[in-house]
């Protein structure tokens, strides 16, 4: 359709999206969404298949609900059907093409070890947390129009969240005994 070739010229919350289709928070989420296959393909270089299931399976599972959010998003801004399907479309092959880059980079199987697969997880953590703070988080403050109360229990919620694999780490840590002889 000529609305397809065209993108978009509509306001939407997150940003507007401009002539190649994309608003900042598709944007955002593409990007994330290609940094998952950074891990995914360091652990198929690394040779442990267990490792690998599991990283594909967290990116499935959590791929679903974040391309039902997207969607949902798109529609209730006013996004045409073809552009609603060319940003999911986007969104759903970016993870797989970054995993077969790097398992080319990486020369294949067996190159890489763990660090390797928990450098990518990290690096991929992070861009979701990027994308939550400057795109979301920015809307989140406008949508309230000056209303401080909920602005503030937002970011402490934010914050809050970000914590908590913090606190699983210290909780854990003191409740690991090691025995010496």
């Amino acid at each position: 359709s000529a609305s397809f070739e065209r993108g978009e010229k509509k306001s939407v919350k997150s940003g507007k999206t401009g002539n190649n289709g994309f608003t900042s928070l598709s944007f955002g989420l593409i990007v994330h969404a290609a940094m998952d296959g950074i891990p995914l393909g360091a652990a198929a270089c690394s040779g442990n298949e267990s490792v690998e299931a599991v990283l594909a399976l967290a990116i499935l599972l959590h791929k679903a609900p974040a391309s039902f959010g997207l969607t949902s998003f798109l529609v209730g801004a006013g996004v045409s059907k073809p552009t609603i399907l060319k940003n999911l479309a986007a969104f759903c092959i970016a993870a797989p093409i970054t995993a077969l880059c790097v398992a080319f980079f990486l020369g294949g199987s067996h190159t890489a070890g763990p660090a390797v697969t928990g450098l990518g997880l990290l690096f991929s953590a992070g861009t979701m947390i990027y994308t939550i703070a400057s795109h979301v988080l920015p809307e989140v403050v406008r949508s309230h129009d000056s209303d401080l109360s909920a602005i503030i229990l937002e970011t402490c919620a934010f914050v809050l969240g970000l914590m908590i694999p913090f606190g699983i780490k210290i909780t854990i840590g003191h409740h690991h005994h090691h025995h010496h002889f």
